[in-house]
């Protein structure tokens, strides 16, 4: 496989796409009960914490906005919307220079990692708007030469992150900064700008890291609710929806995450079936992310830029792909928050490689192609095609898919027939 980074555009694209189709299809499934209940959050009761995209589908459902196919169509147009989202950010990373063995190996070793297994078995979940935005902002701000344009997109973007679910600004917003901080990176190489508009730019930059965590902190308090109006809203709920709710799911609203962190996560994790679980989900998740941080720390150290600025990217760097690790501290999804890590890395260097482009800002060769970064990039793509199940990798007891892939077949065949009207049995 590493000698077909060689070959054409052409054949490269279609191992690319192989490899990350069979990533997809060894974890793709219909979305569970507990990523449609999420759906359902509104605020017809009143505010609560992740109920935006509830609140949306509530105003624009009609009289039945959640039955569960229509719930499950929503969660896999934004499936379809993330991965064409992906698809054009790859293109224009690898269009930066399409020679670049070493761009290739980082793509092929991100596509083939579990992370990519995990993203696809979550569908349904709200990650899934989060990143269609993160990926929105850094395509859309690579390509402007307006100077405050990625502000304008990234403060509102951090903020709506708040509310669309709490946790999804430790997901994205540190990536968000990082692209804002390329971005100030190249504008202060430019002779004409002044003192004034350096300020400018580094103060946009802090105002919108704190807007998003600033509405993280009030929405976390303000939406969490007594259990009694949880009930309220959950019962309503019940009588427009076609499935089961997840009464587990609603239980989330009402406790503060104080108490996840200080007492539900400590109990949880003293069990030694989840210490084993945390530890195998780390070692699942480390050859891609360790390949993919180790690619982009390269990149950063071949950057033309003074030592601080290049000291201030890789910390920006290392922040935005450990902070979704820190949900450990908060909830038990160690694979999930494993595959958002690795996506966010994944991101940044996508962010390193639009800004500082050759043919973008005269930048040198980014290649990164020694023997060394090959080899491991090919024990990270070996390691990440051979990856199995393991307890709890996957979320209900589901199994990693191998050829011929039948979970997803079964699931396509029934959407063509037309007898899309089974309910998620988990």
């Amino acid at each position: 496989m590493i000698t077909a980074l060689s070959h054409g555009r052409r054949h490269f694209a279609i191992v690319a796409w192989l490899v990350f189709a069979v990533s997809l299809l060894k974890g793709l499934r219909m979305p569970s009960s507990w990523s449609a209940t999420h759906m359902t959050f509104n605020y017809s009761h009143g505010f609560i914490r992740r109920g935006l995209v509830g609140e949306v589908l509530r105003l624009v459902g009609g009289a039945r906005p959640y039955s569960y196919n229509r719930l499950a169509l929503v969660a896999v147009l934004l499936f379809v919307a993330v991965a064409v989202a992906m698809v054009l950010l790859v293109k224009r990373v690898l269009d930066t220079d399409p020679e670049d063995i070493g761009l290739k190996a980082a793509v092929l070793a991100f596509a083939a990692s579990p992370g990519i297994v995990m993203l696809a078995h979550a569908i349904g979940y709200l990650d899934y708007v989060g990143l269609l935005l993160v990926v929105g902002v850094i395509l859309i701000s690579a390509r402007s030469k307006r100077r405050y344009l990625i502000f304008f997109l990234g403060t509102p973007v951090g903020v709506l992150l708040a509310f669309i679910h709490e946790a999804q600004v430790l997901m994205f917003a540190p990536t968000i900064l990082f692209a804002m901080i390329c971005h100030i990176a190249i504008q202060f190489r430019q002779a004409d700008i002044s003192r004034r508009a350096k300020s400018l730019l580094v103060t946009n930059a802090a105002v919108g890291f704190i807007a998003a965590f600033g509405t993280c902190t009030v929405i976390g308090i303000a939406g969490t609710k007594s259990p009694d109006a949880i009930n309220t809203l959950q019962a309503s709920i019940g009588q427009i929806a076609n499935f089961r709710l997840r009464g587990d799911a609603f239980a989330t609203l009402c406790r503060p995450v104080s108490e996840a962190a200080f007492k539900t996560m400590p109990s949880f994790w003293r069990d030694p079936g989840n210490q084993t679980y945390l530890v195998l989900s780390m070692i699942s998740a480390f050859p891609a992310s360790a390949f993919v941080i180790f690619y982009g720390m390269r990149l950063i150290g071949r950057l033309d830029l003074s030592k601080l600025t290049r000291t201030i990217l890789a910390t920006c760097f290392i922040a935005a792909t450990l902070a979704p690790v820190c949900l450990n501290l908060i909830g038990w999804d160690s694979a999930r928050w494993n595959a958002i890590s690795l996506v966010a890395c994944f991101c940044c260097v996508a962010t390193l490689r639009l800004y500082f482009s050759p043919h973008v800002c005269a930048e040198p060769s980014l290649r990164v192609e020694s023997p060394l970064t090959l080899t491991l990039a090919a024990m990270a793509i070996v390691l990440g095609l051979c990856s199995s199940n393991y307890t709890n990798f996957l979320f209900d007891n589901y199994s990693v898919q191998g050829y011929p892939f039948e979970g997803p077949v079964k699931s396509f065949v029934e959407l063509v027939k037309g007898h899309f009207t089974f309910l998620p049995g988990d």
